[in-house]
């Protein structure tokens, strides 16, 4: 199972990397290994070489008296035992230097930015290791540490050199950009969260609209689910997470991911509380939503704190008999193992720590088999989680806020769930 997870690109965890070689810094690296801990080594490397010299400069001068060498020959000589000197300390210099592997701590560093926020390294963690396992931690202010361009979105890598070595941690920008009311953050190509803010450090609801990880019905259950929840008074923040050629595992739940971390280190920003926070799903979503809400796909993985409740409306759970076939191949693929299946179908992996869930499905639901709430029903009633599931009377699929229908209250009973729990 293991061997499943993803490698995954917000990997916040230790990064330990063998030698890169540094040009500038090797010279330099040369004199100071001199003064390192085994300056006793090389203190004893010095004396050998002065009682060698001693000795050959005595040879030299007996045989200038007994065998009356000419000056050019004694020159000579003096030549050979002056470059015998400089390569018996060269050899001092450089033997006496530890060896060591460069290793980072980047866990506690700030690692996502808003372009043409100041760059910092606050709480980077730097050791040199030994060959013998000894670890000794480097002053970040004795490194070089080469910042990227703050003012792009994307990807960029942070790196930090010393004495020879180097190594690279991965940060993140992304771009905030305000239309009339509406405040959107920006990453690289397709993703995108949009901001509906009441502020006030209430609370807040991340959204992930359905769409069978092939689009997102923003405009379904999106924008609309937003605008209410701040009727109701609170934040809210609608994903557009990967979906088409960006939508196979993992990549959702690394964007998931992505929103989360930006949204708790920038709580402030945005005015919003960090604390009891909801995840909101519809369809396939709702999918997103629940796996990851687990610990095997989800929030653990990424080192985030988990959502305090999940609300899911109509949701693809199985990725099995009973799942979404559009959605599986969407996701994994046309063909996945068995493996896979099993660890993206939500039902098969829940436990005791799985959030109170608010789950409901509509009884003329003909997109998502009914089965998928129903297995989900029942596997947080044998892990004896919070939840409630309903069942509204004739109900389709896709329905949003489902107004003038059985369920067009359940978006005032779910947020109600969401503050009881």
């Amino acid at each position: 199972m293991a061997a499943l997870l993803p490698k995954l690109s917000h990997e916040t965890g230790k990064s330990r990397h063998k030698a890169v070689p540094d040009v500038h810094s090797a010279c330099e690296s040369v004199m100071n290994r001199f003064f390192e801990k085994n300056v006793m080594i090389a203190v004893q490397h010095v004396l050998q070489i002065l009682c060698i010299v001693c000795f050959l400069v005595k040879w030299v001068h007996h045989r200038k008296k007994t065998q009356g060498e000419s000056i050019m020959k004694r020159n000579r000589v003096k030549r050979f035992v002056a470059l015998l000197l400089v390569l018996l300390l060269g050899s001092a210099l450089f033997g006496c230097g530890e060896s060591f592997t460069l290793e980072l701590d980047p866990s506690g560093v700030q690692r996502y930015f808003l372009s043409e926020e100041a760059f910092s390294t606050d709480g980077l963690q730097v050791y040199k290791v030994s060959d013998s396992g000894e670890k000794k931690a480097v002053p970040v202010a004795d490194c070089k540490v080469e910042a990227p361009d703050m003012s792009g979105r994307g990807e960029k890598t942070i790196t930090v050199s010393y004495r020879g070595q180097s190594v690279s941690y991965p940060v993140w920008l992304a771009k905030e950009q305000k239309k009339s009311d509406k405040i959107s953050v920006l990453y690289e190509g397709y993703l995108m969260f949009d901001c509906y803010l009441v502020g006030e450090n209430k609370p807040f609801v991340l959204i992930l609209p359905g769409g069978g990880y092939g689009s997102v019905s923003d405009t379904i259950e999106g924008q609309p689910f937003a605008e209410a929840i701040n009727a109701l008074g609170y934040n809210a923040f609608v994903l557009k997470y990967g979906t088409g050629k960006n939508g196979a595992y993992p990549q959702p739940q690394n964007d998931v991911a992505f929103a989360v971390h930006m949204i708790l280190q920038y709580a402030d920003h945005f005015g919003v509380s960090p604390d009891h926070w909801a995840i909101l799903g519809c369809s396939a979503g709702g999918h997103l939503a629940a796996s990851w809400c687990t610990k095997t796909v989800g929030y653990a993985q990424y080192g985030l704190p988990r959502p305090s409740a999940a609300l899911l409306c109509y949701p693809v759970i199985s990725m099995g008999e009973h799942g979404h076939a559009f959605s599986r191949k969407q996701h994994l693929g046309d063909t996945p193992t068995q493996e896979m299946i099993d660890l993206l179908s939500v039902e098969k992996n829940i436990d005791g720590d799985y959030p109170p869930t608010f789950l409901w499905v509509g009884t003329g639901d003909q997109e998502v088999d009914i089965a998928n709430s129903r297995m989900l029903d029942e596997a947080l009633t044998a892990n004896n989680v919070v939840h409630q599931y309903t069942e509204f009377e004739g109900v389709a699929h896709g329905v949003g806020l489902a107004k003038g229908t059985a369920a067009e209250n359940w978006l005032s009973e779910a947020i109600a769930f969401w503050q009881a729990n």
